[in-house]
């Protein structure tokens, strides 16, 4: 069973890491929705208060800010085509890092 949710996909029973959630570091996104462009980090160490939620380099990265990405979502194919091209800039990006797409929760977080 895998579960596939905006195009990031965990098996079922697999922990939620920084690697199962878009994030966006866009300033516009973190003052109006109180830090929600950094959803993965919540998803990560889901006891972190809001605002001490960290980027992490092994997230995918929203190709917009959160409001900015309202209007390309009312078309699904606009919106799968623009999540795709990002999903695979950061799989290629994790692959050029030597990063596991599937992160495992480091010791301490």
């Amino acid at each position: 069973y895998q579960r596939r949710v905006h195009g990031l996909e965990r098996t079922e029973g697999e922990r939620p890491t920084a690697a199962h959630s878009w994030q966006t570091d866009k300033v516009t996104s973190r003052f109006f929705l109180w830090d929600l462009s950094r959803h993965a980090d919540h998803h990560f160490v889901a006891t972190r208060p809001f605002y001490k939620l960290r980027s992490h380099k092994e997230s995918p990265v929203h190709p917009f800010g959160y409001a900015s990405s309202f209007f390309p979502a009312l078309i699904p194919p606009l919106w799968f085509w623009i999540t795709e091209r990002a999903l695979n800039d950061w799989r290629r990006r994790c692959a050029a890092d030597g990063l596991n797409e599937r992160m495992t929760v480091p010791a301490g977080s």
